[in-house]
C-alpha cells in the first residue's frame, strides 16, 4: 500500500510538473509573437533610417564617419534567464576567437543578461553589466540603458566603434557594427535630383539620427 501511495503522489508531482511546463510553454509563445511584431517594426524603422541617411550623405558624403579609429566596444547579448542551450557560451567563444583591439581584456565590455554575467566574472573581462529583458515591454528600457551606457563611453573617451555580438531567431551568432553608423548605406547614385530639405545643417542632423539608429 505504501509503494502504491508513493506512486500516486510521484504521479501527481509529475502532472503538476507538466502543468508548469505547459503554462510556460504558452507564455513563451506569447512573448515570441509579440517580440516577432516588435522586431518587424524595429526593423521597418531602420530600414526608413538607412534610406534617409543614404538621401543626405548622398549629397554629403564627407559627413560619413571613418569606419577605423576609436576606442572598440563590444556588447554581447546574452540571456537573463537561461533556457537557451550553451548560447552564453557560445557568445564567449566568439568573442575569444575575435582578433583586433576591441577584445583586449582592458577593452569596454557591455554585458547584457544575468546568466551571461555568470560566465564573465570568471574570464579577464570586467564588463559594464546590464540585467536582460524579461518580457517583450522591458526591451525598449533595456536599448534606451544599452545607449546611455554607450553615450557615457564617448563622453568619457570620444569616438567609439561598437560592435554588438548576439544570436539571431534562427539560433546563429553574429557580429553587427553599429558605431559608426550607417557604413553600408549606398551613398554613390543618390535616389533624388536635389537634396533633402533640411531645419539643420547637415552634420547636426546625421548626428541626431545615428542616435536613434543606434536605438
Amino acid at each position: 500500500m505504501s509503494r502504491r501511495h508513493d506512486l500516486e503522489r510521484r504521479r501527481r508531482g509529475l502532472a503538476d510538473i507538466r502543468g508548469i511546463m505547459n503554462s510556460m510553454k504558452t507564455l513563451a509563445y506569447m512573448e515570441t509573437r509579440k517580440l516577432a511584431h516588435f522586431l518587424d517594426t524595429q526593423r521597418a524603422v531602420v530600414r526608413s533610417m538607412e534610406e534617409v541617411a543614404a538621401d543626405l550623405l548622398g549629397f554629403h558624403p564627407e559627413l560619413l564617419p571613418p569606419v577605423t579609429g576609436g576606442l572598440h566596444v563590444n556588447v554581447l547579448i546574452g540571456t537573463e534567464r537561461g533556457f537557451c542551450g550553451d548560447m552564453n557560451h557560445r557568445l564567449l567563444a566568439r568573442l575569444a576567437e575575435s582578433a583586433g583591439p576591441g577584445t583586449a581584456p582592458g577593452s569596454p565590455l557591455i554585458a547584457v543578461g544575468r546568466k551571461l554575467h555568470g560566465l564573465l566574472a570568471q574570464g579577464p573581462h570586467r564588463p559594464v553589466r546590464i540585467d536582460g529583458a524579461s518580457v517583450a515591454e522591458d526591451v525598449p528600457d533595456l536599448l534606451s540603458r544599452i545607449v546611455a551606457e554607450v553615450r557615457t563611453l564617448q563622453e568619457q573617451h570620444g569616438d567609439l566603434v561598437v560592435t554588438c555580438l548576439y544570436q539571431d531567431p534562427g539560433g546563429e551568432l553574429l557580429s553587427r557594427r553599429v558605431l559608426p553608423p550607417f557604413q553600408a548605406v549606398e551613398t554613390s547614385h543618390p535616389a533624388f535630383a536635389h537634396p533633402p530639405l533640411l531645419n539643420l545643417p547637415p552634420a547636426d542632423f546625421l548626428a541626431e539620427l545615428a542616435e536613434h539608429y543606434l536605438f
